[in-house]
């Protein structure tokens, strides 16, 4: 029987395929070839799993719920939220070079977070400075990745 969700372990199955084979044939420089951890075996790792997946959405019978429940859950699902969501992630991006990494992603984290119903902001607001200060310390100085820390004026 052609259920959905077996229709989309099918398009899973062809699309890990695809991306795995991409990632098997990728071209690793001289230095690389040597490295326990190549640029390619994340990727290929993650088109196993999907195959993996895949294929036992196929063999193992689920539990199908029917198409009434189905409807039900996407009535009561939060659009709003959602869409506000969203519409943080475009301007985090929009931010991010003019406000910096730190006071970009505080923001971020903080609104995202009233968004999603948090509402104690003396836990909020230090839990994500410090985690967005912690991350940029972490790209920076331990993985030597450049990020703007903060706005121009600042610096």
């Amino acid at each position: 029987m052609i259920r959905p969700d077996r229709i989309v372990a099918l398009l899973l199955i062809a699309f890990s395929i695809g991306y795995g084979l991409l990632a098997w044939n990728y071209a690793l420089l001289p230095f690389e070839e040597q490295m326990p951890f190549k640029p390619n075996t994340m990727p290929v790792g993650l088109a196993i799993a999907g195959i993996i997946l895949a294929v036992a959405v196929l063999i193992f019978p689920g539990g199908h719920r029917g198409l009434s429940s189905d409807a039900d859950g996407w009535r009561r699902f939060d659009w709003i939220s959602t869409g506000a969501i969203f519409l943080l992630m475009v301007l985090y991006a929009l931010t991010l070079r003019p406000l910096g990494y730190v006071l970009s992603t505080t923001l971020f984290l903080v609104l995202g977070a009233i968004v999603l119903g948090e509402r104690r902001f003396t836990v909020l607001i230090p839990v994500a400075a410090i985690t967005a200060y912690g991350t940029w310390y972490l790209v920076q100085q331990v993985l030597g990745v450049f990020l703007r820390p903060w706005p121009e004026l600042l610096i």
